[in-house]
């Protein structure tokens, strides 16, 4: 089970880095600004591969010079996943030593003739160091290209061999460039450079508190909301959000699934995954506006894609918005009031957050999750797949958010081994520990991953 899992893994991450890429070198990547923190995505990623650090007896070490501003505007998610392509690689192939992210500032360079750039223009620059294998001379001319890979990238049999290419355009996108430094036996160094701006103020105001939603307000039509996504979790969880509150639901596991229910059942919105076997989300969405009185139905897109520029596709097929995966149970209800015009009764003002639960109370929560759900969550504890981790958790939310928080007070304290041991005794009490379970080591005896995609490559 454990072989065929990583193997779907793998497959799914190809699948993505080649449409990435495709994306990318046909033009359809443009580069979306905003403000943001940098100290604090860096203290981020620092988090974030502690664990691996640790697990593997190596250090990590992030240093900023003192000229890095706080607050930056740049493209937020694609350096976020440059860097985490470059660390997750520094790590993969050092096994003593450790790895170093240095981070510094400077003007951007002066063209000949041009007038001076602007006061609040500089140019970032990022080097991920470790004293790994390192690579041959006369292989680091061809490591950005796709699908190229080291000799010690082979013998590893990791990755796609897509991460260094995407990394390069990436970076030649955001207006820098890639260089890469190695020596057999000693080390590796990968610099990479951005355009960016000093940004004003804070990166992001706080969120504003939230009124419990308790239902739908009397006097409204039975809004019938149709979920397609063919993840049985997914649709599941969803429908376990909508129907305490009123709305009908029903389900379709697959693209012809969801044009037949369509077409018998007319409902008022549909939530459709993008990334389907056979029909996709976007060629359902075609049909059924092709179709007599498909203009009336709204239809809202499930996607974990991280490019923003994919929204335009979405739209252009028929969809009426766009839900980025994992999403938030707010922002899921806000998008069927503004389509539907959906009116809720609402908790007093002020009411508190759900309270994080621990201990049995955490305990008996997840037994009621399903069965498939927490099989997940026990294998990525297990193996320490802090993004999975985080992704799943986002799920759980979406059921029984006390029991998420009490999962992500675990989470941000390393304790994936209390993870794993709650999600395998749920199943237990259900009678379904798979046989991965028995077998598999536990979370600090195996090797954390922290995929260069944080987020679900589904959708």
């Amino acid at each position: 089970m454990a072989t065929v899992h990583r193997s779907g893994d793998h497959l799914r991450t190809l699948i993505n880095n080649v449409l990435n890429l495709s994306r990318i070198e046909a033009g359809r990547a443009v580069v979306n600004p905003s403000d943001f923190d940098l100290h604090e995505l860096l203290a981020g990623l620092e988090d974030m591969f502690a664990i691996k650090a640790a697990n593997k007896g190596l250090t990590l070490r992030v240093e900023r010079a003192a000229d890095v501003p706080r607050h930056v505007r740049a493209d937020e998610v694609k350096l976020r996943q440059m860097l985490i392509n470059l660390i997750n690689n520094a790590f993969k192939f050092t096994e003593r030593g450790g790895v170093s992210v240095r981070v510094s500032a400077s003007p951007p360079p002066a063209l000949e003739g041009s007038a001076a750039a602007p006061a609040d223009e500089l140019r970032l620059k990022f080097e991920v160091v470790d004293t790994g294998v390192g690579i041959a001379a006369e292989e680091l001319a061809g490591l950005f290209q796709p699908f190229a890979q080291s000799v010690s990238g082979r013998r590893a049999e990791e990755g796609t061999g897509l991460g260094l290419a995407i990394t390069r355009q990436f970076a030649e996108l955001l207006g820098g460039g890639i260089e890469a430094r190695s020596e057999v036996g000693a080390g590796s160094a990968f610099t990479f450079t951005i355009a960016a701006q000093v940004a004003v103020g804070p990166a992001r105001a706080a969120e504003p508190d939230r009124r419990p939603v308790l239902g739908l307000a009397p006097g409204q039509p039975a809004w019938r909301i149709l979920v397609v996504d063919d993840d049985a979790n997914g649709r599941h969880l969803l429908g376990q959000l909508l129907q305490p509150l009123g709305f009908a639901v029903e389900e379709a596991a697959d693209g012809l699934a969801a044009i037949a229910v369509w077409e018998r059942w007319r409902p008022h919105l549909i939530w459709m995954d993008m990334r389907m076997p056979n029909l996709d989300g976007r060629e359902v969405a075609r049909r059924i506006r092709a179709a007599p009185g498909g203009a009336e139905t709204r239809i809202v897109a499930l996607t974990a894609s991280s490019f923003e520029e994919e929204r335009a596709e979405i739209l252009a097929a028929g969809c009426d918005d766009f839900l980025r995966k994992p999403y938030r149970a707010a922002a899921l209800l806000e998008l069927i009031e503004k389509h539907l015009g959906a009116r809720y009764l609402y908790g007093e003002a002020g009411t508190a957050p759900e309270q994080a639960l621990d201990g049995a109370a955490l305990a008996d929560a997840l037994r009621s999750l399903p069965g498939d759900l927490l099989e997940q969550l026990a294998r990525a504890a297990v193996r320490a797949e802090m993004g999975e981790i985080d992704r799943l958790i986002g799920e759980v939310a979406v059921q029984t958010p006390p029991a998420a928080a009490g999962l992500r007070a675990l989470a941000e304290d390393f304790g994936y081994t209390q993870i794993a041991e709650l999600a395998q005794g749920a199943q237990r009490l259900a009678g379904s520990v798979p046989r991965w379970a028995r077998c598999e080591a536990s979370p600090t005896a195996g090797k954390p991953t922290a995929s260069a995609e944080p987020r679900s490559a589904k959708g």
